[in-house]
């Protein structure tokens, strides 16, 4: 079982040049852990990216489960 979900380094870019990012729960891999997608804002538009990212668990729904704890 892998031991993270993802690498903090893939918010690097957006941190550096100002642009809000936030990560959504998109699903689950084989092993349980919770896949997500990476959504991206213009810079100081952070209300407009939380919209979004509300539509889109509105839209697509996620099936909240426990993780692994192995």
């Amino acid at each position: 079982v892998a031991s993270t979900t993802g690498d903090p380094a893939f918010n690097a870019p957006w941190s550096f040049t100002g642009h809000p990012t936030i990560s959504v729960p998109a699903g689950w891999s084989p092993d349980g852990l919770p896949f997500a997608i990476q959504l991206v804002g213009a810079r100081m538009r952070e209300l407009r990216l939380l919209n979004a990212a509300a539509w889109y668990e509105g839209a697509f729904g996620f099936d909240p489960r426990p993780l692994p704890l192995d």
